[in-house]
């Protein structure tokens, strides 16, 4: 017989993820949002792919004493090894598990912003053949 999560259960596990701080709100992804247009020189990032990159961050058993302590005094200076974390998750999509590397996005990262392409390789960006007209300036 298959196990079969009931709208309770799912409830209850929600809420016990809430309690245990693995959904960041959106107060700390605001503040992470804002820390990471500081860092990458960006006005405009996706809040979804922030809330994705601030929740493994804080999974993560390298980065997540640095990053409470990163929030906790916003005066402070925050480390290298942690911005540079930032940064990569932001341009490569990439972020940390204690298991190792995972891809939260390929399409959404900010490399293909910064290499001036219409998009990341491999995705149909329009009609076909739509690579064969000049890109709109």
């Amino acid at each position: 017989m298959a196990w079969r999560l009931t709208r309770r259960e799912a409830l209850l596990c929600g809420a016990a993820w809430m309690l245990a701080g693995a959904i960041p709100t959106d107060t700390e992804v605001e503040r992470f949002l804002e820390l990471s247009r500081e860092l990458t020189g960006e006005a405009e990032l996706d809040p979804g792919l922030g809330r994705i990159y601030l929740q493994a961050l804080r999974q993560s058993s390298l980065f997540a004493g640095q990053l409470e302590q990163a929030f906790a005094d916003p005066g402070q200076a925050i480390p290298a090894d942690l911005e540079v974390q930032i940064l990569d998750q932001w341009f490569t999509g990439v972020v940390p598990t204690d298991s190792g590397p995972a891809v939260a996005t390929y399409n959404g990262a900010l490399m293909w912003r910064t290499m001036e392409l219409r998009g990341a390789p491999g995705y149909c960006h329009g009609a076909l053949g739509f690579w064969s007209r000049p890109p709109k300036s």
